[in-house]
């Protein structure tokens, strides 16, 4: 944990309060530590904030003003990456249980990304739910496709899961031999592998380019062989 100044306030019954101002060479506090099967993970944050107690260990912590956590697996593994205007994690007995971010969210898992305004994440397991603002939609994507949805959902085994009223568009494509063109897609649910090469759309599923459609409850668009 690196910053310039670390003020701590004792309450009642052991309670502690904390704040951590930045260093001034950087203009950010920065955590690091390491996790199982050597894993890294790095928080940077204008400020942290923080309660808990001298015999419990941390309740919470809150990183405000920007923030972002990086985390990468062992050597060559998968990075993860989550940016937001501000993050706060809260623990049970001393260990990271759960987590909420706000503010123009944005999520990147290897080559597969996601943005929106409210991103809520469970530990254990791993998920998490990324909303959008009040009347706006959440926006996904990978190098071969782009679209949007009510809800994002991110699974390590399963990759993004997009819900309601899903749209958008994959990279360059032919459908049914047609052209080379952009190929729009739209259905109730889009889950793109973690890859990103295969999107499949469940729930009257359609893709389209031009006036060629095709149409179904489940399509499997795998990029790799277009």
């Amino acid at each position: 944990l690196r910053g310039e100044a670390l003020e701590l306030r004792l309450g009642e019954a052991g309670s502690v309060e904390l704040i951590l101002q930045p260093e001034e060479r950087t203009g950010w506090v920065v955590a690091r530590w390491g996790g199982a099967n050597g894993a890294v993970r790095e928080v940077t944050a204008w400020r942290i904030v923080g309660a808990g107690s001298v015999g419990g260990g941390p309740q919470w912590l809150e990183g405000q003003g920007m923030v972002c956590v990086a985390e990468g697996e062992a050597p060559g593994g998968l990075l993860r990456r989550v940016s937001a205007e501000a993050l706060r994690v809260d623990f049970r007995q001393a260990r990271p249980e759960s987590a909420v971010a706000w503010g123009n969210v944005r999520v990147e898992s290897g080559p597969q990304w996601s943005e929106g305004d409210r991103l809520v994440l469970t530990l254990a397991p791993r998920r998490s739910v990324l909303l959008p603002a009040a009347g706006g939609r959440v926006r996904f994507g990978s190098p071969s496709l782009e679209g949007w949805a009510n809800r994002v959902e991110s699974d390590a085994e399963r990759g993004v899961v997009a819900d309601g009223a899903v749209n958008g568009t994959v990279a360059q494509g032919r459908l049914l031999s047609g052209q080379s063109a952009p190929v729009r897609f739209a259905a109730a649910r889009a889950v793109s592998a973690p890859d990103g090469g295969m999107l499949t759309l469940e729930g009257d599923a359609r893709l389209w380019q031009g006036e060629r459609l095709v149409r179904a409850d489940r399509l499997d668009w795998c990029a790799a062989t277009e």
